[in-house]
C-alpha cells in the first residue's frame, strides 16, 4: 500500500464531498476544463519527507510537508463577489481539519486562505483557497533495523 496514493484518495474525497456539499463543478485535472461556465480546479503538491523521530527507527513516523488549493474559474463578464463567497465556504469546510490516512498515518490542514487573481486567464477570473498541510506516516517501504 502506498501511503502517497492514500493520502491522495483522502484529499480527492474531502474534495468531492465540498463539491457535492457547495454544489459546485470539480475537476482534478486542467485537460478536462470546461471551455465556458464557472467551475474548480483541485490539486495538491507535496514536499520532502522528514524523520520525526530516530527513536521509531527507519519504520518511526516521517512528516510530509504539502499546499492544496481550490482554484475557482468564473467568466470575466460575471460579478466576483459569489465566487469570493464560494472559496469562504471552501475555506470554512476544510481550515484546520484532520482526517486519518491509511493504514496508519493522519493529515493536518492549517490555516487556509482566500486570494483573486488580478489577471485573466483565457476568459476565465481566478479565486482560490489555499492551505497548507501535514501528513505523518510511516515509510511502509524502510526495513525494520538501520542497516542497509
Amino acid at each position: 500500500m502506498d501511503v502517497f496514493d492514500e493520502l491522495r484518495k483522502v484529499l480527492e474525497q474531502h474534495a468531492v464531498q465540498a463539491a457535492s456539499q457547495l454544489n459546485f463543478k470539480i475537476i482534478f485535472d486542467e485537460d478536462e476544463a470546461p471551455k465556458s461556465g464557472a467551475y474548480v480546479h483541485f490539486w495538491y503538491e507535496t514536499g520532502n519527507s522528514q524523520l520525526m523521530s530516530a527513536a521509531g527507527g527507519r519504520r518511526g513516523f516521517e512528516c510530509t510537508p504539502g499546499v492544496l488549493q481550490f482554484n475557482i474559474y468564473y467568466p470575466e463578464k460575471q460579478p466576483t463577489a459569489q465566487y469570493v463567497r464560494l472559496a469562504d465556504s471552501i475555506k470554512r469546510l476544510l481550515n484546520r481539519k484532520q482526517w486519518i490516512v491509511a493504514p496508519d498515518g493522519y493529515i493536518t490542514i492549517e490555516v487556509m486562505s482566500v486570494q483573486r487573481q488580478p489577471v485573466t486567464k483565457n476568459g476565465f477570473r481566478v479565486v482560490w483557497t489555499r492551505g497548507g498541510f501535514d501528513f505523518v506516516h510511516r515509510d511502509s517501504q524502510a526495513s525494520e533495523s538501520f542497516s542497509s
